[in-house]
């Protein structure tokens, strides 16, 4: 099968070019969709929010400093308002009676006063987030986690429901009912009122999203091929990448959040009106018997990259389809992959969810190094992406030991970025700060190099009956480990450096585990080349036997 769709195709020309490009594109929404929640659920600062007052009370300073608790700190000039707590008796008439909201502080009186959480919230005007929509300040403030682990559920769903799709309908067709679907979802989800239907719509965007991105890999694994296959699906990534340098400017001009999700979900029309130009899976096509159909899809590419076409065509292709139903009769299943496989599959499962869990956790934790600096190191972090991206390409590309060469690149970094603990308090918080982003830059860098490696070559593990079960369970089983994303970002509550830390130990651990596939895939080639020498010998002196006797 796959001869003739080669000879037909090529491994790539000008029609595989234009039909990646257009492809290459539902990488950016997917990145927007995912990272969207910087920009729109900040986390407030001091003096962003406060309990609501009373109706009659007018100078909200005043009722700010007399109605909620102080915890001081440092000199008795330092001290920090709490905003989530309340006095009781504050919307006492008697109690604002009493105070007047006059300036100054009646500490003895303060201090014999009962506090109670905030139950209403009253935002500073010029506040304008999700969490002034929907009140996730204080106790709800881990509710804008859960809206984007639901995002992550969405993308696991997603991807499992795509895989069962394309059984019964063809890759393009997944995809543009997944653009379309991303279009209404993403435009309802800055629309509506309520936060559980907000989280919802989160769910069911990012779904559409995982459709878009699993149908479009494969028709690219299927048009494409040779060393152009390997490149395709490494640059497939980095479009990703370049979503992210692009997110940044646009929440600058449009920074009301609900107008944001308009934006970000109105492009994908393009790539609606582009989709006529994607080819559909030739391979899909015969493996589902539309033997026309895929005539037509090889002729117009052969066409376009003015190649032959083979005179028995329609008799090649129909041997191909009988092949491939063969071959997908003979397709492994997960559970023997543990007892058929050559290789060692815990170390690939655990290096898949690692990095593909640092790989979103390192972009959700830029809020923890401050608003201030977000969108630059926002877009840095999509720039660390496409040099870790082209790093990775050329290990695999020019290097033998490239599983060894990146998983030493990620032990490195990973200890390196424990010398953001050595930085001085006493310099300016800018410096802190920037002395940080070079670690999580050089961090980011290798992390991404990993992911090019793990999605372009882990297939190349196992036997063509295997590549199938073992990206699609490694893709589900990675994602499951992204759901702990937002909540290692909320590890800053006891240090803005915890979260850096923990992802450079991850980070070591992920190298160590490339390492070991390395060293693994190196011990098996010995063998096996030895047991070929011994069968040489072998068959060597059988010859010699045979001459002796004759």
């Amino acid at each position: 099968m796959s001869d003739v769709l080669n000879e037909v195709t090529g491994n790539f020309g000008k029609w595989q070019l234009c039909a990646i490009l257009i492809i290459f594109l539902c990488k950016i929404p997917a990145v927007w969709f995912l990272s969207i929640i910087l920009f729109t659920a900040p986390a407030p600062k001091s003096g962003d929010f406060w309990c609501q007052p009373p109706d009659n009370i007018t100078n909200h300073t005043e009722w700010v400093l007399q109605s909620h608790p102080i915890r001081k700190y440092g000199t008795d000039k330092e001290f920090q308002i709490d905003f989530c707590r309340v006095y009781k008796d504050a919307y006492d008439d008697k109690t604002i009676k009493l105070f007047e909201f006059s300036k100054g502080d009646n500490v003895s009186i303060r201090e014999n006063r009962k506090v109670m959480p905030c139950v209403n919230f009253h935002f500073n005007s010029d506040f304008h987030s999700v969490i002034r929509e929907y009140k996730l300040v204080c106790s709800r403030r881990l509710l804008a986690n859960l809206s984007q682990s639901l995002h992550i559920v969405g993308l696991l769903i997603g991807g499992i429901v795509a895989h069962f799709m394309l059984k019964r309908f063809s890759p393009k067709t997944v995809m543009l009912n997944g653009m379309l679907a991303q279009i209404f979802f993403g435009i309802m989800c800055g629309q509506t009122k309520y936060f559980e239907l907000h989280a919802l719509l989160r769910c069911l965007v990012a779904a559409c999203c995982s459709a878009m991105v699993a149908s479009g890999q494969l028709i690219i694994a299927d048009i494409t091929g040779g060393r152009a296959k390997t490149v395709s699906i490494v640059l497939y990534e980095l479009f990703w990448s370049i979503g992210l340098i692009i997110l940044p400017g646009l929440s600058i001009f449009f920074n009301n959040w609900s107008h944001l999700y308009i934006v970000i979900s109105v492009p994908t029309l393009i790539m609606v009106f582009l989709h006529r130009f994607i080819p559909d899976s030739p391979r899909w096509m015969l493996l589902h018997d539309r033997i026309k159909k895929s005539k037509e899809i090889l002729v117009r590419s052969a066409e376009v990259n003015k190649r032959d076409v083979p005179n028995q065509i329609d008799d090649l292709l129909s041997l191909a389809a009988g092949a491939c139903t063969s071959q997908q009769e003979k397709e492994a299943t997960w559970i023997s992959l543990w007892y058929e496989s050559k290789c060692s599959l815990l170390p690939i499962y655990y290096a898949w969810a690692i990095f593909v869990l640092l790989f979103n956790t390192m972009i959700l934790n830029m809020s923890s190094l401050g608003q201030k600096f977000l969108h630059f190191n926002v877009v840095m972090m999509g720039f660390s992406e496409l040099i870790g991206m082209f790093i990775g390409l050329y290990l695999i590309m020019y290097t033998r030991r490239k599983w060894i060469w990146v998983g030493f690149l990620n032990m490195a970094a990973g200890l390196c970025t424990y010398s953001v603990w050595l930085i001085p308090s006493t310099i300016k918080d800018t410096h802190q700060t920037g002395l940080a982003m070079i670690a999580c830059i050089a961090l980011k860098t290798t992390i991404s190099s990993a992911m090019a490696l793990l999605t372009a070559c882990t297939a190349d593990l196992f036997v063509p009956e295997q590549k199938k079960i073992v990206m699609l369970s490694a893709t589900i089983w990675s994602r499951a480990w992204i759901l702990w994303a937002p909540f290692v970002g909320a590890l800053n509550t006891f240090g803005s450096l915890v979260p850096v830390s923990v992802m450079a130990m991850l980070t070591v651990i992920g190298g160590f585990l490339c390492t070991t596939i390395g060293y693994d895939q190196i011990n098996k080639a010995k063998s096996h080349l030895k047991n070929t020498n011994v069968e040489l010998i072998l068959n060597k002196e059988n010859c010699k036997l045979l001459e002796s006797k004759s």
